[in-house]
């Protein structure tokens, strides 16, 4: 049956809300890398503390990923990412009028929150709205936008950075918020409502963000004594949620979705592990060209734009080869090019040429393709549509967990190095051997995460 022209228009408009939604987050994270050495030397911060300007966003979106999940299951998918919008517009204002570094780390906690709505409002919208036939395809396309935002982020902030300094960076995401929220007022068919079944349990809310918290602030600060007791205190936190979101029939996250298939728990588990071995590389690359090779923003961004570009180009064909073929054989592959464009970055240092950078960019940049549409059309595929919004928040969890522990990785081998309080052009051969530390840990990540997408076994279907 063709679908009637109403159906198509409304499918049209949430296509381009959840293109908005899943674009603005990675572009603010992606931007914000090349703005890092300005905020440092205004700030007068060492690598260490730029890292927290990454590190806060993700912190904030980790922590309410899972409440957001569940409360748009509860509320309504479309609202909630309003919602988010709203509070993320509020976190960009905020770091454009920031007068200190503290002030400007909460503000990029605000984006982090509303960026948790918006993550898991965005694809929960789409798959609600696509049949299984056409999944594939748009989650493709939404991919493609998530790095488009990665890939516009270098570009244009370092055009920004260049024409008017850093600030400018958190004024330009107002206007598509405003853009977003218009659209979503004048939705073609209203704003649908949630199940509005059960109720959002503060206490597993407490102690999800009480554990997170520990596990995060925890890691970079291995291995000192306080360090290993907010690890210990997290993971017993996080012990006690997961016994109880196992016992209660209303749970926050639904942890049963991991023993109900392997694919759903596999797919989870290789996207924590991809995401661990990537997200550190920018921040890493973004300090390198610009304090020791001396590039400027614009020019890094140039630089650091090849690997999104190519993610963006190539995930469409990814997401619709997976509606042909097993996403995970696809997956899997994806996991093995991440780990090859890793294993380029191992040959770099003060004097190699920036075309090794470019190509091993342009490697992660397919693997990244290859990985990211098949292994989320995998995840969503493989539940009902009334799990999808703890489906897309477990995704993103698993996403932010691997992005924040990339970067803890990132300040324990800096710290470990006694580079942590340093200006990172001080000293340059000591900052290229822990850049080579962590890509090389990054790389054995990507190879052990390659096996465990392959034992996800066969494709399933929702139930």
């Amino acid at each position: 049956m063709e679908p009637s022209p109403s159906d198509s228009r409304r499918k049209r408009w949430v296509l381009w809300i959840s293109l908005a939604a899943s674009f603005l987050p990675p572009f603010m994270a992606s931007a914000v890398n090349v703005g890092l050495p300005d905020m440092g030397r205004e700030f007068a911060q060492g690598a260490s503390s730029l890292g927290a300007v990454a590190s806060v966003f993700l912190f904030a979106l980790a922590v309410c990923l899972a409440p957001a999940g569940k409360g748009l299951d509860l509320y309504g998918h479309a609202r909630g990412l309003g919602t988010g919008c709203g509070v993320f517009a509020l976190g960009c204002l905020g770091g454009a009028l920031a007068p200190t570094f503290p002030l400007l780390l909460a503000a990029r906690g605000l984006q982090g929150a509303g960026g948790a709505l918006m993550t898991v409002g965005g694809v929960a919208i789409l798959t609600e709205a696509f049949p299984p036939g056409e999944r594939g395809r748009v989650l493709g396309v939404n991919v493609a936008a998530v790095y488009l935002g990665i890939s516009l982020g270098p570009t244009l902030g370092g055009l920004l950075v260049d024409l008017a300094g850093w600030r400018l960076l958190f004024w330009v995401p107002l206007l598509p918020c405003g853009a977003t929220l218009a659209l979503l007022a004048t939705l073609p068919g209203g704003l649908p409502r949630g199940t509005g079944r059960g109720v959002l349990d503060g206490v597993s809310c407490g102690l999800f963000g009480l554990g997170l918290s520990g596990l995060l602030w925890g890691v970079p600060r291995l291995p000192e004594p306080r360090g290993a007791a907010a690890l210990a205190a997290g993971a017993i936190l996080w012990g006690v949620f997961a016994r109880r979101q196992l016992r209660s029939s209303n749970p926050l996250l639904d942890l049963r979705l991991f023993l109900r298939g392997r694919a759903y728990a596999f797919s989870n588990l290789a996207a924590l592990l991809h995401y661990g071995a990537t997200y550190g590389v920018t921040f890493l690359l973004s300090l390198f060209l610009q304090e020791i090779r001396g590039l400027s923003p614009r020019d890094a961004g140039l630089l650091l734009a090849v690997q999104p570009v190519v993610q963006t180009l190539f995930s469409p064909l990814a997401g619709r080869l997976s509606d042909r073929f097993d996403p995970g054989r696809l997956a899997s592959l994806g996991m093995g090019l991440t780990g090859a464009g890793l294993g380029l970055l191992l040959f770099q240092d003060t004097r190699s040429s920036l075309a090794l950078l470019a190509a091993a960019g342009a490697v992660q940049g397919l693997g990244f393709a290859f990985f990211s549409s098949p292994n989320t059309n995998a995840i969503l595929g493989s539940v009902g549509r009334g799990d999808l919004g703890q489906a897309s928040a477990t995704l993103a969890l698993m996403r932010v967990l691997g992005q924040s522990s990339s970067m803890a990785l990132v300040a324990a081998v800096l710290n470990l190095r006694g580079l942590g309080a340093v200006p990172t052009g001080a000293d340059p051969l000591g900052m290229v051997g822990a850049m080579r530390g962590c890509f090389g840990l990054y790389a054995g990540l990507s190879v052990l995460g390659v096996f465990l997408s392959l034992a996800r076994g066969a494709k399933e279907s929702a139930p």
